[in-house]
Formats: structure tokens, sequence, C-alpha cells
């Protein structure tokens, strides 16, 4: 795609497609440090069509 928007959804695909992977491989995606959360949390689902 042209243009900055076109790069713009590219970056969020790639984020998108990293989390997934960390999901799948069942890394925890969540910073406690950050959020003040108690502890590391395996973040997102899979939901699959009906």
């Amino acid at each position: 795609m042209d243009g900055p928007l076109g790069r713009l959804e590219s970056v969020e695909a790639l984020a998108f497609a990293i989390l997934a992977n960390e999901w799948l491989m069942g890394n925890t995606t969540s910073l406690p440090a950050a959020t003040g959360a108690v502890r590391a949390a395996l973040l997102g689902s899979l939901s699959l069509p009906a």
C-alpha cells in the first residue's frame, strides 16, 4: 500500500500477528510492572466461526 496510512495498517497487522503468536505459544503478554497487575497473564482468546 502507498502512503502513510498503508504503512500504519501494515504495522498494526504485524503487531496483531506477534500477539497471536505469543498467545499460541503460551507466552504472557501483560506487563505487571507497567499495569499494576498482580501477575503476568495470558491475554486474548481464540475465536472460531460458528
